[in-house]
């Protein structure tokens, strides 16, 4: 199996890289929710952390 980096050529079908923005509170909402420690978890809505 080949690893593309999304800047290859291959990768322009399913869109572009946006840069420049601070994504910030996004990281930092996403590190909030929960893992499971194998394999994947569906949760059919999550409650919307406060973002300060």
């Amino acid at each position: 199996m080949k690893i593309y980096s999304v800047y290859d050529p291959e990768f322009k079908p399913y869109g572009r890289v946006l840069e420049g923005y601070d994504t910030t509170c996004l990281i930092n909402a996403a590190k909030t929710i929960p893992l499971p420690e194998s394999g994947t978890a569906y949760e059919p809505s999550i409650p919307v952390p406060t973002l300060a």
